[in-house]
């Protein structure tokens, strides 16, 4: 497990999700329950807890969605592993 800080929140993450094939291609997949199955997985089963951290108070008038930050949080966990690789 690793943790990054990502929009203000402590973020743990499961790092062996990524360096799994069934993994990525679930998250790759076209079927949505699939994909946010692996996001589960990714986020240690507190993917809803870290949205509605994120997202709970959406402004209509805020740029980012709940998917575009999500999206963001899935690609800094993955920056934060290569990160960590070099």
């Amino acid at each position: 497990m690793r943790t990054i800080e990502f929009h203000g929140i402590e973020v743990t993450y499961d790092e062996r999700c990524t360096k799994s094939w069934k993994w990525q291609k679930a998250v790759a997949s076209q079927d949505p329950a699939r994909s946010i199955r692996a996001v589960e997985s990714l986020l240690c089963g507190r993917d809803e807890e870290y949205a509605d951290m994120l997202c709970g108070n959406e402004d209509p008038e805020a740029p980012d969605t709940a998917a575009d930050l999500m999206s963001e949080l899935i690609a800094a966990c993955i920056a934060d592993l290569n990160d960590a690789k070099n």
